[in-house]
């Protein structure tokens, strides 16, 4: 298990869905963070169409299995689970849930880019990002008076933003130990659709502007070349896999096969 040094860069897109976790207590424990996950769940997957394909669930388990070894809470039995959707979307539960759709296997040109969403998303829940939020809330209403509860919405807005940079350059360290380039995530943004790119140039968005974002993980790269010796140019990290393409093929024919039989 290994203590990632914090940079804290914007760097990539696909948020962390963070909860309105309800607490009564100042430290919410990894047991009642399991709990709360599970409900969670239980309320999520009635609303997705669960993609039951046994191939494809253990090619994205062990890709999720790998990644989490390299994190900070390598303890917690992270799973994953494809949904089908028109709309490319990945997201992380706490308590070690993580799902994605079949549109964002689709879009990812490359394994290390589908890698480099999941790794994200393991981030999140490594850090327990969606409790510090939850925690952070409950002792913001106890220090504010009344009338300061506009500095809640300004305080976790900058909360969502420092989760974003924590799971992206974590996640890209996580990748590079567990064997891929986390040059991929430099890929997955430059293909951002320009409908996310608008959205994140507004002023409310929770997510920096996707050209920062580009830029700024670069520079993170660059500084873990020169004062981390990392080689991101070793050839023996992984960028693509046939297996990936595999997956992508019995996507295609699954959804075709669902689509002819509605026809």
């Amino acid at each position: 298990m290994k203590t990632y040094k914090s940079i804290l860069f914007f760097l990539i897109l696909y948020c962390l869905v963070l909860f309105n976790i309800q607490v009564t207590s100042a430290v919410i424990t990894e047991e009642q963070e399991y709990r709360y996950g599970l409900q969670e769940i239980q309320k999520l997957e009635p609303t997705l169409n669960i993609l039951e394909d046994g191939q494809i669930t253990a090619y994205m388990q062990n890709i999720v299995d790998k990644i989490a070894l390299e994190s900070n809470r390598a303890h917690v039995q992270y799973k994953a689970k494809v949904f089908v959707s028109n709309q490319s979307n990945a997201m992380s539960i706490p308590g070690g849930f993580i799902y994605i759709s079949t549109m964002m296997i689709q879009d990812s040109k490359t394994e290390s880019e589908l890698v480099g969403i999941i790794a994200h998303e393991i981030a999140h829940i490594a850090e327990r990002h969606s409790v510090k939020e939850a925690e952070r809330k409950q002792a913001l209403l106890r220090e504010l008076k009344q009338n300061q509860q506009y500095l809640i919405t300004e305080e976790l807005y900058k909360f969502h933003h420092n989760a974003e940079f924590d799971a992206d350059e974590i996640g890209a360290q996580m990748m590079y130990y567990a064997g891929w380039n986390p040059i991929a995530m430099v890929n997955l943004l430059e293909n951002t659709p320009d409908n996310i790119k608008k959205a994140a140039s507004r002023p409310s968005s929770t997510h920096p502007r996707i050209e920062d974002r580009i830029q700024n993980l670069n520079e993170l790269f660059d500084v873990l070349e020169s004062k981390y010796d990392y080689n991101l140019n070793n050839s023996s990290l992984k960028i693509d896999s046939e297996e990936f393409h595999q997956a992508k093929n019995i996507i295609n024919y699954r959804l075709a096969h669902m689509k002819y039989r509605r026809g």
